[in-house]
């Protein structure tokens, strides 16, 4: 990769197939920045930030690729000392070696594309390694099927890059020439399934533990006022939900009952749309299956309490 060839010695320059010979791969034009897939914000947030299995999941496995150590060979011989190994132990002034392999990873798994900028004098082995936010990196396309830089958009400001610069590290992508495809959006749906169960199961704690009602009058031919609604409201809502009001027995007067709309699952004090217990197991498992640890997910265990 051209990015490589900067840790390198000069070499000729090796012989190229004719353009003409390769598939066509523009879809834009050349030097022209194809759009980043727009779903990274919402993968870092509802599959990474929300989300407890994926976040777990994606750091189990950055901080395993960062705590292999870097090793560097000439011919049979380990080197000890060498600018290589000093730029990976401290790739810039920020972080260190470890902490960017990790965030190199964590981008990779949540959005399927990872850049990394090299700094330094031009022509020379970089100085520096800058990590670039997947979101704000656009590709520009080449007539050859390679990038031909990258273009960085950040608070309103353009930068661009040669190719030789960055390292753009991505996953395969059926439908791109040019970016990878998050591991995370082939869990999507298992993401959604696992959050909405969470938050299912949060507004049953908040409204006491067991899933709503109706609350009627028998006395149809004498509705109550706006007025008594709005107090009767506040009142249920103020004596009768959240956790510490949980289990309180509700005590209606006026002709006032109460009709439960459980569908049968009130008897549990967990419980997820539909009565499927297992929805958030599975959901957790494909998550881990995406992201290689499915190791973990083998070892959840979910039960009715």
């Amino acid at each position: 990769m051209a990015f490589w060839d900067k840790f390198k010695p000069a070499r000729p320059a090796p012989v190229t197939a004719k353009s003409a010979n390769r598939p066509v791969f523009s879809r834009v034009g050349p030097g022209q920045a194809v759009a980043t897939p727009h779903r990274y914000d919402r993968l870092s947030d509802e599959g990474y930030r929300q989300n407890v299995i994926a976040y777990r999941a994606v750091g189990l496995v950055a901080r395993a690729c960062a705590s292999v150590p870097m090793r560097l060979y000439r011919g049979d011989d380990m080197l000890s000392d060498h600018p290589v190994l000093s730029l990976l132990a401290r790739p810039n002034p920020r972080v260190r070696g470890e902490n960017f392999i990790y965030n190199l990873v964590g981008y990779h798994l949540i959005a399927g594309n990872a850049y990394a900028l090299a700094v330094g004098p031009d022509g020379r082995a970089p100085k520096e390694l800058w990590l670039m936010r997947p979101d704000t990196v656009n590709v520009l396309e080449g007539q050859d099927g390679l990038p031909s830089g990258f273009e960085q958009k950040v608070a309103g400001k353009t930068q661009r890059y040669g190719a030789r610069s960055v390292l753009h590290w991505k996953t395969f992508n059926p439908l791109s020439d040019w970016y990878g495809m998050a591991p995370l959006e082939a869990a999507a749906l298992s993401v959604d399934a696992f959050n909405e169960g969470s938050r299912w199961n949060l507004a049953l704690i908040q409204n006491g533990g067991a899933p709503s009602g109706v609350l009627y009058s028998e006395a149809g031919d004498a509705p109550l006022t706006d007025e008594q609604f709005s107090h009767l409201k506040a009142e249920v809502e103020r004596r009768y939900t959240g956790g510490s009001n949980a289990g309180r027995p509700l005590l209606l007067e006026g002709g006032l009952k109460w009709q439960d709309v459980d569908g049968g699952y009130g008897r549990y004090r967990c419980t997820y749309p539909g009565g499927v217990v297992l929805a958030p197991k599975l959901a957790a498992q494909t998550v881990c299956l995406v992201t290689g640890t499915d190791g973990l997910g083998r070892d959840f265990s979910w039960r009715l309490v």
